[in-house]
């Protein structure tokens, strides 16, 4: 069992390592996010986006907080 752990981690560990992941994550988000808007699911989806946490809603930490630090990050990279 415990072999089996340390396998699965080995694998994980050797994808986030590999310079494909980010852009595999990237692209598995993105067709998640086209189904789900495209479901019957779209309303909540898509109202997800006004629930707040804190004192702005998440459409707004997206815009003004996520956006900047991925920003940052294509700069320093």
């Amino acid at each position: 069992m415990i072999e089996k752990v340390v396998v699965t981690m080995n694998y994980i560990k050797a994808f986030i390592q590999s310079e494909s992941s980010g852009g595999i994550m990237l692209l598995l988000a993105a067709i998640l996010g086209v189904i789900t808007a495209n479901s019957p699911l779209a309303e909540q989806y898509f109202s997800l986006m006004h629930v707040y946490w804190g004192p702005m809603d998440i459409l707004e930490w997206v815009n003004d907080g996520l956006m900047a630090l991925f920003f940052l990050y294509v700069g320093l990279a």
